[in-house]
């Protein structure tokens, strides 16, 4: 039995679609599509994944138990998750390590575009001081001329 195709039939047939689906079970639509591949899921996921399409997925498990070898088909099963879930962590810690050298070097572009904006403020200041002191001497040289016409 697969039951990610079970899920994914039972899904097609109500009135949900994908992002909503996605919420309710606390995932994301990218999740969704994994776990209408697997052939086991997750009790927990299983759960809410029946409580939000009203469907007893635990069912097809009881007629699993039922069959020899249960426990070893029950066994395949759970390490498969285990191996899809350790598969599923890795690529999440190779994204979070992205996203923190992301973060970092946002982090340093910050730093940097504050002391460029520190270096041309004080820029600005020195030339702005040495036009007031050119207006003053200027204005200083046009009254002394004022008064030598005088």
């Amino acid at each position: 039995m697969h039951l990610g195709s079970k899920i994914k039939e039972v899904y097609e047939a109500g009135n949900i679609n994908l992002t909503d689906f996605a919420k309710r079970i606390g995932t994301v639509r990218q999740n969704v599509y994994r776990i209408f591949e697997r052939d086991s899921v997750d009790v927990d996921m299983l759960q809410k994944i029946s409580d939000v399409l009203d469907f007893d997925f635990f069912q097809y498990y009881g007629r699993a138990a039922n069959q020899p070898s249960s426990t070893a088909a029950s066994t395949d099963l759970l390490q498969k998750e285990i191996n899809v879930l350790t598969e599923q962590l890795e690529e999440v810690k190779k994204e979070l390590e992205y996203q923190f050298k992301i973060v970092s070097l946002r982090q340093e572009e910050m730093r940097l575009l504050e002391s460029k904006l520190n270096t041309q403020k004080a820029l600005s200041d020195a030339i702005i001081n040495s036009l007031k002191e050119r207006q003053q001497s200027f204005v200083k040289r046009i009254r002394e001329l004022e008064q030598k016409a005088d």
